[in-house]
């Protein structure tokens, strides 16, 4: 049944260039120091190319928090004073 499904033949090919490809990404990996290096420098090039948006959001945050308090201070003061 399994032969009736899937023609090996023209599996085969494919199987072969994928196992090229990850052998050419592995070369890559290996040769910039293994894969922990990998991710310390991909880290490093995505923090270069999103500094920008990391800093807005950075941004973002506080200045929510800030109106936060600042909401929270008012809430606690209409409630002082309708006491």
């Amino acid at each position: 049944m399994y032969k009736a499904l899937i023609d090996t033949d023209a599996i085969n090919p494919l199987i072969d260039a994928l196992k090229g490809a990850l052998g050419l990404f592995n070369n890559f990996i290996e040769g910039i120091g293994g894969g922990t290096n990998a991710f310390i420098n991909l880290g490093a090039i995505a923090a270069n190319i999103f500094n920008k948006q990391i800093g807005a959001g950075i941004n973002n945050v506080i200045q929510n928090i800030e109106r936060l308090k600042s909401n929270l201070a008012q809430v606690q003061a209409q409630k002082e004073w309708s006491k």
